[in-house]
């Protein structure tokens, strides 16, 4: 003869397996949630590593905004901003933006390595980011070189192909002065043109 549960305790039973699977979904569901800092990027254009210290709150395109963490192609890999970031010589960065048809930026070039000349003791970093040739196609580690020696360039000049601060101003008003804090990363002016004066003033203030 069959026993059968009283009906009490077979309700007990259901209650206690239902709630131990709720459990386990839960379990599972926690692990399978990344916490907060796992994996993502740190916010708009934030390219670097969860440990590389890079500032990634308030990321932007417009002054008194943090510089996402752009990475360029060179001879021997990548060069990124936080790269130039954590060189402790270095504490206030322009950023030029130039081409090869772009004859105000070839007339800028001397002004940039004399403010060089007269500046990088006190940390001033100069960056020149080549994004399109004389014949308007994409700039490459060639072009970068042979510019960097052409003009006698005494800091860094790499290829932008993919045009990374064609969001940042107009390009037909190139090249662009962008100077940045690299302590925090913040922009502190964005300029069309070359305002030898102005961009002096702000080294100035800021070294």
């Amino acid at each position: 003869m069959r026993s059968v549960l009283p009906l009490h305790l077979i309700t007990l039973l259901t209650l206690i397996l239902g709630g131990l699977s709720g459990c386990l979904e839960e379990g599972d569901a926690a692990k399978n949630t990344p916490s907060a800092g796992e994996g993502g990027m740190g916010g708009e254009g934030g390219m670097g590593g969860a440990d590389d210290g890079y500032p990634n709150e308030n990321v932007g395109k417009a002054e008194g905004k943090t510089l996402a963490n752009l990475v360029f192609p060179i001879r021997d890999g990548e060069l990124s901003l936080a790269d130039i970031r954590n060189d402790p010589s270095h504490k206030l960065m322009l950023v030029s933006t130039s081409a090869g048809w772009c004859s105000a930026c070839i007339e800028e070039q001397p002004k940039l390595a004399a403010l060089y000349d007269e500046f990088s003791e006190q940390g001033l970093y100069i960056l020149i980011t080549l994004f399109e040739t004389a014949d308007f196609t994409p700039a490459d580690q060639r072009l970068a070189e042979s510019w960097k020696r052409r003009y006698d360039l005494p800091f860094t000049v790499v290829a932008d192909p993919d045009f990374q601060f064609q969001d940042y101003y107009d390009r037909d008003a190139t090249p662009m002065t962008m100077l940045v804090d690299l302590e925090k990363m913040l922009i502190l002016k964005i300029a069309t043109g070359f305002n030898e004066q102005e961009v002096r003033g702000i080294i100035s203030a800021a070294l």
